[in-house]
């Protein structure tokens, strides 16, 4: 995981990271196997690099015109958020998510109700 909460998408073992590509689910999905890993074995660090990943994600598109339909990144913070009080999740960084993933959920709609 980088500093600010992102990943690196590729990873070849003969050339190392591959920072030229950025996967738009990736980071949701990771969040969300920390969360059920965290399930099994209990370490509080799965919570937080999830915890970093889902904020990394909602810093990323907060001010973003278009959020992408990012359902792994909904699906990830559903299920942080049953474990707010382990992961140390304060009022401020759940409004955060929460309004992040309200604009998934608008992004995810506005899809359907445009399909033909």
């Amino acid at each position: 995981q980088k500093e600010d909460g992102g990943f690196v998408s590729k990873y070849c073992s003969w050339t190392g990271f591959d920072e030229s590509f950025t996967s738009l689910y990736y980071p949701g999905e990771a969040a969300l196997g920390l969360v059920l890993l965290y399930e099994v074995y209990p370490d509080p660090r799965f919570l937080r690099i999830a915890l970093d990943a889902l904020l990394y994600l909602a810093n990323l598109r907060e001010t973003a015109s278009k959020v992408e339909p990012d359902h792994w990144a909904m699906l990830a913070t559903e299920r942080l958020f049953q474990h707010a009080d382990a992961a140390k999740i304060d009022a401020e960084i759940h409004r955060r998510l929460y309004v992040h993933a309200q604009r998934v959920v608008r992004a995810l709609s506005s899809g359907m109700l445009t399909m033909e």
